[in-house]
């Protein structure tokens, strides 16, 4: 569901949004977030960063995702699952700017009360349609177009590095206690950048994007999702959680005979650099892809069998 200005005046704009219409101020100048790296991250990479006031963030108190900016104008509002509203009623916000995971039929009244309240759909959508969503909110239009033309430029030079992306097949996997999925929703800044470069993803990953959900798959069948890079999110920097450790699919005993193994060519992907509805997992990607892909010595040699 994209969002839609229905009218418009020299201070305001109507817009229609997935649960109605709501007036909001041209140019917000007490905005609250009910997303840090879905929402506050996107706004602080727009340079929208001084229009917000508050924002929820993760359970100890921090702005998840957000290092590269300077937050401490920023009024911590509870945690990311459950909004503190009574210190978001002090901020006296002029718009409250959540998505389709933080605001609903059930709150929206509730928050609706304190200020024009928009949720902006992400889950079901590419990346770049959400965030141009965000920009249309805060007049920052001019600035994503510009991180858009940065990031059309890097692919664009990524891909005549890499001659015909096509002839990679790469693996990019996240473990969890015993099992793995993919990234495969429209809105993942990986699914994004795998598809605009054109590399060859395993029949499974393509599986996990066209059933837009994020099935699971036991470890045993991860040889059928072999290629010839294997890349395994870590999120050992975001927090102590063995459940998502890259070491359960390091240590299986059939991991070494992987054609990636084999090769030396399995990496690591910083899981706190990645998630979030924002441009800095698309450029980490680019970054990453890189760095791997054009290394002397690469083998992008690997057939499947059969």
């Amino acid at each position: 569901y994209s969002l839609e200005i229905v009218s418009e005046t020299d201070t305001t704009r109507t817009v229609r949004h997935a649960l109605g219409e709501v007036e909001i101020p041209k140019e917000p100048q007490r905005i609250v977030t009910l997303q840090d790296q879905n929402m506050l991250l996107p706004l602080l990479e727009l340079g929208a960063g001084e229009q917000v006031v508050g924002s929820v963030g993760g359970a100890g108190g921090e702005f998840r995702r957000t290092d590269a900016f300077d937050t401490t104008g920023i009024t911590y509002v509870g945690d990311h699952l459950s909004p503190n509203l009574e210190a978001i009623i002090a901020l006296q916000p002029d718009l409250i700017l959540g998505t389709d995971f933080t605001v609903n039929a059930e709150n929206y009244p509730q928050l609706s009360q304190i200020a024009p309240t928009i949720p902006v759909v992400q889950s079901v959508r590419p990346l770049w349609n959400a965030l141009y969503d965000v920009a249309l909110l805060t007049d920052r239009r001019v600035e994503l177009t510009a991180l858009k033309d940065r990031y059309d430029a890097q692919v664009a030079e990524l891909r005549e590095a890499l001659g015909d992306p096509g002839e990679i097949a790469l693996t990019l996997v996240t473990p969890y206690r015993g099992e793995f999925y993919f990234d495969a929703g429209e809105h993942d800044s990986s699914t994004t950048v795998l598809r605009d470069l054109g590399v060859t993803l395993p029949e499974l990953h393509e599986e996990a994007i066209a059933s837009g959900d994020y099935p699971s798959y036991s470890s045993e069948v991860l040889p059928e999702a072999d290629g010839d890079a294997l890349f395994i999110y870590d999120y050992s920097g975001d927090e102590d959680d063995p459940d998502y450790g890259v070491t359960l699919l390091t240590e299986l005993p059939f991991f070494g005979n992987l054609n990636a193994a084999r090769k030396g060519q399995v990496y690591v992907v910083d899981g706190s650099r990645t998630a979030g509805i924002a441009t800095q997992g698309l450029f980490y990607f680019l970054e990453l892809f890189e760095e791997t892909l054009l290394a002397e010595g690469f083998d992008a040699s690997w057939e499947p069998e059969g």
